[in-house]
């Protein structure tokens, strides 16, 4: 037995949680960005659903790695499809002619 981990070997790979980590942070901040920067949601929704479907092919992830994983394909599908409705909405809005709205949506970032 192991004195140093009390016979305790950990399964997984750190590394890969901190990746599953990153990954579902990425698709949280992509939900954020989706309602104010449209295409920046749109690129960081993306960016975490390749990492995640790039994790979930891992053999060895642990059950939080996992639950991340599921956490990121999740934020970031969400993150994309927000973001498709804000740029859908903004080119309703251009080409409707209402400027005062358009307007003060682009003055606010969205």
């Amino acid at each position: 037995m192991d004195e140093m981990n009390n016979g305790f070997v950990p399964t997984g790979d750190p590394e890969a949680d901190k990746r599953a980590k990153n990954a579902m942070i990425i698709g949280i901040v992509g939900i954020v960005c989706g309602l104010c920067c449209t295409y920046a949601g749109v690129i960081l929704g993306i960016i975490g659903l390749v990492k995640a479907n790039g994790l979930a092919k891992l053999p060895d992830l642990s059950a939080d790695a996992q639950k991340n994983v599921k956490v990121a394909k999740i934020c970031s599908i969400v993150a994309i499809a927000m973001s498709a409705v804000m740029i859908v909405i903004n080119i309703i809005m251009m080409v409707s002619g209402n400027n005062a709205l358009y307007n003060m949506m682009t003055e606010a970032g969205m």
